[in-house]
């Protein structure tokens, strides 16, 4: 019977990594706070990304000590990925900017601490699934998890959108929870194989087939109300994929497929009919325009070919594409994104990684006697595949990447594991459950805390943009300041705060506004050096109080660092006007040149200047 209990509460705790695991990619697209922060979408996910991969870790430790010994079973992918890791700890040790790489660029958060997790979170996947039955756990909620950012992506199409999205450029083309129709259509040209290999995968009862079938005719429309062309053709691989690798166990019936056909096409038309955003020539103008944007990317990416020739080796570091790159701030394109970012070695590793999976899941499937997990183990190599075409004209998001680093792991994890290796070793005897609980419970309480911390200072920054844009700058000063207060380091909140002051200088000529707005924006520069803004806003200040000499010498600091960003060429321009203004020449002609320089790369690559907003157009399909 004492056995009997001890199995029992083995496997409720193993269990519950699991179901962790399941949770975790449940939130991760559904989240976000409209109406509490500024940027309601990425933030949000980055926590419940670090706290949930942090959870189900600590889930899986205490596992380990109830069982008296750690087993780390290990797989073909996992020294691709190992040296990933490395090379992209090795790059932001050289990167050109630490901040950048660490943290991310400006709010996007996939520095190197997110790659991190990003890999714990394959890690994770690779360890805690041990039997068939826990895929059965993980699916349903990743499946329903896109159910409902796909069922609130339709109630936006049809006008039913309970959040005002007047400052977004294209409300035509649903989003969702996810902030970006790109986005949106990738998550959704993933799940999809998944979806559909997971209804197929086993006998099910009639209620449950046609949840299921419903569930995957809304991934359907709403992957059409996107609009976006890199997610359709991802999903047409993804699931060309997913039934060549079940040729031998799925019937195409011509009826099935004819219905589920006509099923989305009445979907479509009724929706297009009741939605208020919704045109009839929308979708012929994405596909006639197909011609423009390829050219648009191919000039993006043949412009990414200088920063990556810059840095070959280890490349500029993490997340620093948009520091070195004038033609765009993201490549649109995972792979030169990795080579800038990572240079040539980040790039062969990833290439690594993509390759030992694809032929992990071609043996797995052949050797799989159980019918339903070849099914999902084929979903899911389907689903990655299906994220890869689909990231080769897009760019990354953070927390929506951890799906796929975890459909990896879960490829990687379900029996029979083909790379034979376990490790196993012992635990101290004094290390008990009641010990590691207590030291797990320590540990999420204070990274806990830290998180919530990181989210109550951009709550505040929040807050602070909000007077800002509203020209209150008292109350905005003060909410910067609380956000820094919480969060000291952050760069963009020092740069906001100096630009409020900015404001309070100029609007009341006070020596003290002066003083705080040249301090905030010195900080700024030395916490991110390459915030080209920073220098322009001091730049700006200096003159209008008559210190032409600070002036020439805070340019002459931001030509050394020399940030080539999309915005350089306006900011080189607007520098030289002012220097002309103040009569500075020779600063002046140093700025008018580094502009001319810009121009000419931009127009080298076929960026040519739009009449009235510039280069900074946002590509249609962002």
């Amino acid at each position: 019977m004492a056995n009997a209990s001890s199995n029992a509460g083995k496997k409720s705790h193993t269990d519950s990594a699991v179901i962790g695991l399941a949770i975790l990619l449940f939130l991760i697209p559904v989240i976000w706070l409209p109406y509490i922060l500024d940027e309601p979408f990425q933030l949000p996910k980055l926590i419940v990304l670090r706290l949930g991969a942090a959870l189900i870790f600590a889930l899986w430790l205490i596992d380990a000590v109830r069982k008296r010994q750690v087993s780390i079973t290990g797989s073909p992918v996992d020294i691709p990925i190992a040296s990933f890791l490395l090379i992209a700890v090795a790059s932001t040790a050289s990167s050109i900017s630490l901040v950048t790489s660490l943290d991310g660029y400006k709010t996007s958060y996939e520095g190197l601490y997110t790659i991190i997790n990003y890999v714990l979170v394959y890690w994770l996947a690779s360890q805690v699934i041990r039997k068939r039955s826990h895929l059965w756990t993980v699916i349903p909620w990743m499946v329903a998890g896109g159910v409902i950012v796909a069922i609130y992506g339709l109630a936006q199409k049809a006008g039913l959108d309970f959040t005002s999205w007047e400052a977004l450029a294209d409300t035509a083309r649903s989003f969702s929870t996810l902030g970006s129709p790109t986005h949106l259509g990738g998550y959704l040209a993933f799940l999809l194989p998944i979806g559909i290999a997971f209804s197929l995968s086993r006998e099910q009862t009639r209620t449950m087939r046609a949840i299921l079938l419903l569930a995957n005719l809304i991934l359907m429309i709403t992957l059409y109300f996107t609009y976006t062309r890199a997610s359709w053709i991802g999903a047409a691989i993804g699931l060309s994929l997913l039934l060549f690798l079940l040729r031998g166990d799925v019937k195409v019936h011509v009826r099935s497929v004819a219905g589920a056909g006509i099923a989305v096409i009445i979907g479509v038309l009724l929706l297009s009919y009741v939605s208020p955003t919704s045109t009839t020539y929308l979708p012929i103008q994405r596909l006639i325009s197909s011609a423009d944007q390829g050219l648009e990317r191919i000039a993006i990416w043949s412009g990414s070919l200088i920063s990556i020739a810059d840095r070959p080796i280890l490349g500029h570091g993490p997340a620093t594409f948009g520091l070195v790159n004038p033609v765009d701030d993201i490549a649109h394109n995972w792979l030169l994104d990795i080579a800038s970012n990572l240079g040539i070695f980040g790039l062969l590793a990833f290439i690594w990684i993509v390759t030992v999976a694809v032929l992990m899941t071609v043996k797995k499937v052949r050797a799989l006697d159980d019918r339903g997990t070849r099914f999902v183990v084929a979903g899911f190599a389907s689903a990655c595949i299906a994220y890869f075409i689909h990231m080769l004209f897009s760019f990354s998001y953070v927390g929506l990447p951890a799906p796929w680093w975890a459909g990896l792991g879960l490829i990687a994890a379900v029996p029979p594991q083909l790379a034979q290796r376990t490790i196993r070793f012992a635990l101290p005897k004094r290390l008990t459950v009641k010990v590691a609980i207590a030291i797990s419970s320590l540990f999420l309480l204070l990274y806990g805390g830290k998180l919530l911390t990181v989210f109550a200072a951009e709550k505040y920054f929040s807050d602070g943009l909000r007077s800002f844009n509203e020209q209150n700058y008292n109350m905005a000063g003060q909410s910067f300041e609380k956000a820094l207060k919480l969060n000291p380091g952050n760069s963009r909140y020092l740069l906001q705060l100096g630009e409020t002051y900015f404001w309070l200088a100029i609007n009341t000529q006070t020596d003290l506004y002066v003083d705080e707005a040249v301090n905030a924006l010195r900080r700024a520069i030395r916490q991110d050096p390459f915030e080209e803004r920073s220098y322009f806003l001091l730049i700006q200040l200096y003159a209008v109080v008559g210190e032409s000499e600070k002036a020439a010498g805070t340019l002459d600091d931001l030509l050394a660092i020399n940030p080539t960003t999309e915005d350089s060429l306006e900011t080189y321009k607007a520098l030289g006007a002012l220097f002309k203004q103040i009569k500075r020449d020779e600063q002046a002609h140093a700025a008018l040149n580094k502009a001319t320089a810009i121009d000419t790369v931009l127009r080298s690559y076929g960026k040519v200047p739009h009449p009235e907003t510039g280069y900074n157009v946002p590509p249609e399909d962002r």
